[in-house]
Formats: structure tokens, C-alpha cells, sequence
């Protein structure tokens, strides 16, 4: 006997991370077979379960259990501009400089970002540097989405520090799970 169409739909939290394509165009004779392909694009490392439920009429319903998860995938990949480096060059001490740079940093990998944060400037004379404006906090990075982080350098007095001299230097860290650690560092001189 004959069965009918075979129709095919994903139940549970499906999202876009899933695509269905059904190949199967007619009626199935006995022993027959066709193909339906479900795509998985993962969003995140979280595991997915959902269910594919195909139906022909005659012949019934079938059930099939999927559990799907991400695994060795570059999931986000966080990256600073300038390979996380700035040498601001000299400035002086006693004037006052609106001295900035912008770091952009970007998701490398193929899949989106968790929730940006930004760590406190630190380093050896992290006073010296201030984040004068950002569009990265709280925020999620799709693939090669951008946002941007701006460094103000003003070297305060004294010129010469005791065991620094007139080298100023310090960092910031971004944290997003999935995205890394990245880091920027920055420095420059201090003069008169």
C-alpha cells in the first residue's frame, strides 16, 4: 500500500538556528525512501532539543528526538584593532591634550558574542589614560560586528616617575563568554 506525502515540521525551541528542507515531493511506494535535511546554525554552545514530527496520510506519524550542540566552533572570537597596541608618542605634562585613540574591536569568530563587559584601565600608571567613550558595554558582537572603545592619554605630574621615568603604560580587558579576554595596551611618554 501506498503511503501519502510525507510532511515535515520542527516542534520546541527551534528558533533560526534551524532549517528544514523537506525533499520529499510524491507519495511513497512500500520500501521506499526519500530525504529531509534539517541544517543546525548554532548561535551559542547551549544544547538544543526539539523534535521532528513527519506525517503522511495513510501512514502515520513518526516522531524523532534531536538534541543538538555546538562543538569546536569558533564561537566568538573578540579582536582589538591595531593588534591591541598604541603608542601615543610625547605629550606634555603641564598641557592640557585632548590625546585620544579608538580601538575598534571586532567578532572574529562565526557565531555571536555573549554580553560585553569592560575591566578598569590598569597597568603601570593606568592615571595617565581614562575611557573617555564606549558602544561595547553590555553589548552581543554577531560575526564581524563591531563596536568601539576610546583611550584619552594625559600624562600627570611629576615628568619623571620614581622607577617608570617618563614611560606611561597601562591596559583595559574585555570579557564576553562566548568572545575571550582580549586585551589593549597602550602607552606613551611624558614631557615637560
Amino acid at each position: 500500500m501506498m503511503a501519502g506525502k510525507p510532511e515535515a515540521t520542527l516542534a520546541g525551541n527551534v528558533g533560526d538556528e534551524f532549517m528544514l528542507v523537506n525533499n520529499c515531493a510524491s507519495e511513497l511506494a512500500p520500501n521506499d525512501a526519500c530525504n529531509i535535511q534539517i541544517t543546525f546554525t548554532p548561535k551559542d554552545v547551549n544544547p538544543k532539543n526539539l523534535t521532528m514530527l513527519v506525517t503522511a496520510s495513510p501512514g502515520g506519524m513518526q516522531a524523532i528526538q534531536i538534541m543538538a550542540t555546538a562543538v569546536n566552533a569558533n564561537i566568538g572570537n573578540l579582536q582589538f584593532s591595531s593588534n591591541g597596541f598604541h603608542d601615543f608618542g610625547t605629550h606634555s605634562v603641564t598641557t592640557q591634550a585632548n590625546t585620544t585613540f579608538t580601538f575598534t574591536l571586532t567578532n572574529r569568530g562565526q557565531l555571536q558574542t555573549g554580553p560585553i563587559t569592560l575591566g578598569n584601565i590598569e597597568g603601570s600608571t593606568p592615571g595617565d589614560f581614562s575611557n573617555v567613550g564606549t558602544d561595547c558595554t553590555n553589548r552581543t558582537l554577531l560575526p564581524n560586528q563591531t563596536c568601539f572603545i576610546r583611550i584619552r592619554f594625559q600624562p600627570l605630574p611629576p615628568r619623571d616617575l620614581p622607577m617608570f621615568g617618563r614611560t606611561r603604560t597601562a591596559s583595559i580587558t574585555v570579557t564576553a563568554d562566548p568572545g575571550g579576554k582580549p586585551v589593549a595596551s597602550f602607552f606613551g611618554t611624558a614631557s615637560n
